[in-house]
């Protein structure tokens, strides 16, 4: 199963998982609705990732935003990178 993980922007301190016991289909969805809407469940976001914890290393599958150093570093051709709009 997927590992979406979320920093919203009105608590930028810490990461939060999102999505626990859905699909990798349905959680895949529901990022990239996320990524173009800019929220999650009406809440702004700062970065967020998408981890495929079947992997050894957690491959990073997706971003948005801004993302920990050690997401960043983690990011591969494979990633779905999705650029935050500018303010």
């Amino acid at each position: 199963m997927r590992k979406w993980l979320v920093i919203y922007a009105d608590a930028p301190q810490r990461s939060v998982e999102v999505a626990q016991g859905e699909s990798d289909a349905r959680v895949d969805f529901l990022f990239d609705a996320a990524a173009a809407r800019g929220d999650v469940d009406g809440r702004g976001i700062h970065g967020m990732w998408l981890l495929d914890p079947a992997t050894a290393e957690e491959d990073v599958l997706g971003t948005y935003g801004l993302v920990p150093v050690n997401v960043r570093d983690r990011i591969t051709a494979r990633t779905r990178c999705h650029r935050k709009p500018p303010r």
